[in-house]
């Protein structure tokens, strides 16, 4: 409803604006003032002096959020408690909404349990392969002992039988030998595993633990719920809109700049204003791309006292651009369609000068046209002020107090009818 008076409000100051601007270009009447050799033209006209003046342009712009979010649902849960409903000032941190937690709490749960059971595991392995280590060291030495019986054996008598036994014996140990390595060479692999394992339950616990965290709905920021859009007792699922945040703080005023003022964007400053509300402001940021032929990109303007407006507000943007040397300071009925001027001479004859509106400059209730001639110029003007119908270059115009009066075209007196002789009488003084 705010933003209908607004835009109401704004069409009627443009309304009212267009009217006097209606008048102030509209055809002063004038008078041709009749001389012997050509028509002279009443007009006014007005001294203009080229220097550096710094114009100003007015912008109708759009106040945005410079900082806003729409918080969506995580995971699928019932809401058990709403804390706030639209409007309300939220700090950061602060509780808005909570989620029904009971199945998160039971995945949570059932993660650290299995993560307790695999962590004991590793405990375990880590014992068991220790003594794998120990036991090998005294398979070989049960080895080495009865190789060293079997060398005996074989110097002290010449018992086949006893001989065989201790060769079955020492082949026998030597494959526990061999087994006992071989479990410690898969040491690594099995570690790895158990490692891998781990990891992968600590990563369900941060999953779990975030789905928990993601059932409390904080306020990120602090700021103004411009919208909540779920009740207590409403399922919700993922990706569902719950509510619109935005910092009251931080507000910028978005307006469409000329193409031209690309390269001065970072320098522009300014005020915004409606009706009663006046807020300085700064250049924020602009489109990142400026596509070739377009005739403005988008910037945003930061107001300095951001808590008076709302999002959605328009605001009369009037920036101040850098001052520009070799310019014009003129009323606005010097200018012709836009883009023409007309100089007065010496000889009282008007000359078109093309020039480029650069904006406006105010000064106390009044305010003029800055603008640039696209040629050189004298540095003082005297430029026409009336509003002709079709003026020319070579035009003669007269200002009252101000040109030389012009001589005026007189008639031949008309002779009597006395002083007329008609074809008769000629005749008859001849004869």
């Amino acid at each position: 409803m705010k933003l209908w008076k607004s835009l109401l409000t704004g069409g009627l100051i443009v309304a009212a604006t267009g009217g006097a601007l209606a008048l102030m270009f509209k055809p002063d009447v004038t008078k041709e003032i009749d001389v012997a050799d050509e028509p002279i033209w009443d007009a006014r006209t007005t001294l203009a002096v080229v220097g550096e003046y710094q114009p100003q342009i007015t912008l109708i712009g759009r106040v945005e959020p410079m900082r806003e979010l729409n918080e969506i649902a995580q995971l699928s849960a019932r809401v058990t408690n709403l804390y706030v409903k639209d409007g309300m000032r939220v700090e950061q941190g602060e509780l808005l909404i909570q989620l029904d937690d009971f199945d998160a709490q039971m995945q949570l749960q059932q993660t650290l349990a299995d993560l307790d059971d695999l962590n004991s595991r590793i405990t375990l392995q880590k014992s068991q392969q220790q003594l794998e280590i120990e036991g090998l060291d005294v398979e070989r030495a049960n080895l080495a002992m009865l190789e060293d019986r079997l060398k005996k054996q074989k110097a002290i008598t010449n018992t086949q039988q006893a001989i065989e036994e201790l060769e079955q014996q020492i082949q026998r140990q030597r494959f526990a030998v061999l087994q006992q390595e071989t479990a410690i060479n898969n040491h690594a692999a099995t570690n790895t595993q158990l490692v891998s394992q781990q990891q992968k339950l600590l990563l369900a616990k941060r999953a779990a633990e975030r789905n928990l965290a993601n059932t409390q709905i904080k306020a990120p920021f602090t700021g103004k719920l411009a919208q909540v859009l779920v009740t207590e007792g409403q399922h919700v699922n993922p990706g569902q809109a719950l509510f619109r945040l935005y910092s009251e703080d931080d507000m910028a005023v978005l307006v469409q700049l000329p193409a031209r003022l690309l390269a001065e964007k970072e320098q522009l400053n300014g005020v915004a204003t409606e009706q009663n509300r006046a807020s300085e402001v700064a250049y924020d940021r602009s489109e990142a791309q400026i596509d070739m032929g377009q005739s403005g990109f988008k910037a945003w303007f930061k107001l300095a006292q951001g808590n008076q407006w709302l999002p959605g507000d328009i605001a009369y943007l009037t920036l101040n651009l850098a001052a520009k040397p070799q310019t014009i300071k003129i009323p606005a009925a010097s200018v012709f369609q836009d883009r023409w001027i007309y100089q007065v001479d010496e000889e009282q004859r008007l000359k078109a000068l093309e020039v480029k509106v650069l904006g406006s400059l105010s000064e106390g209730d009044s305010s003029q046209l800055v603008v640039q001639a696209t040629d050189a110029t004298d540095s003082e003007l005297r430029l026409l002020l009336t509003r002709l119908n079709n003026p020319t270059t070579g035009m003669k115009i007269y200002e009252a107090g101000v040109d030389p009066e012009p001589v005026e075209a007189t008639e031949e007196p008309a002779l009597e009818n006395d002083d007329i002789e008609t074809d008769d009488e000629v005749s008859d003084e001849d004869a």
